[in-house]
């Protein structure tokens, strides 16, 4: 019997993921009522995994996501306020997890995302002084990512966050800030291209970068 319980939620888990996929597919076809109700069933059955399992990363990880996917789903309906409530809900998933297993890089990336998110709704909302902390706390958690894990998905990610607090910044007229953050990015596209340079996208994000740079100087 206890074989059987893992099992089904182990498929229960799995339907969520597949739930998750389509409600993206139904996203971009324009379809978002739809896409919303696959969320919120996502979300029906990552809570019933969690409560019954709470010790489960897996599963505290699975429903933090659709946390954030709903998130993404209540942003793109001008739904702000309530998109932030969903990012809060995941946020604090994540630190909970992360309070007794920190290393646990899958949650850390995810908490990262989760504030960049949060830094792109808030500045939305006219608030870069917020957003500015929201991108210095997912700068914060993607450069520990960078230092343990050298790969050119961490570098990316860390410079798209140093690219979004440079245009909060600006945002705020602080333009000594905003080129430190514009120059940070600059330097991090540069390692990718120079060590990947057969990736069309980080050339993009570089020419971007310079483009930025030109503006401040």
């Amino acid at each position: 019997p206890l074989r059987d319980e893992a099992g089904s939620r182990n498929v229960e888990h799995r339907l969520a993921n597949c739930l998750i996929e389509i409600s993206k597919r139904s996203h971009s076809l324009g379809k978002r009522a739809e896409a919303g109700q696959l969320i919120d069933r996502a979300l029906e059955l990552r809570k019933g995994l969690v409560q019954q399992d709470p010790k489960n990363a897996a599963f505290t990880l699975g429903l933090a996501r659709a946390w954030l996917e709903r998130a993404h789903h209540l942003s793109a309906a001008d739904q702000a306020l309530d998109a932030l409530q969903a990012l809060q809900e995941a946020q604090t998933l994540l630190e909970s997890r992360l309070a007794v297993e920190p290393g646990n890089d899958s949650a850390l990336v995810t908490l990262a995302n989760v504030h960049v998110s949060a830094g792109q709704m808030l500045a939305d909302l006219s608030k870069p002084g917020d957003a500015v902390t929201r991108y210095q706390k997912a700068i914060e958690l993607r450069e520990g990512l960078l230092a343990r894990h050298p790969f050119p998905y961490y570098r990316s990610e860390l410079a798209r966050a140093y690219n979004s607090l440079s245009l909060a910044w600006s945002s705020l007229d602080k333009p000594y800030e905003s080129l430190a953050a514009t120059k940070k990015s600059l330097d991090l596209r540069e390692i990718l291209v120079q060590r990947n340079p057969l990736v069309p996208e980080y050339h993009t994000d570089l020419a971007h970068s310079y483009s930025n740079y030109a503006v401040h100087d």
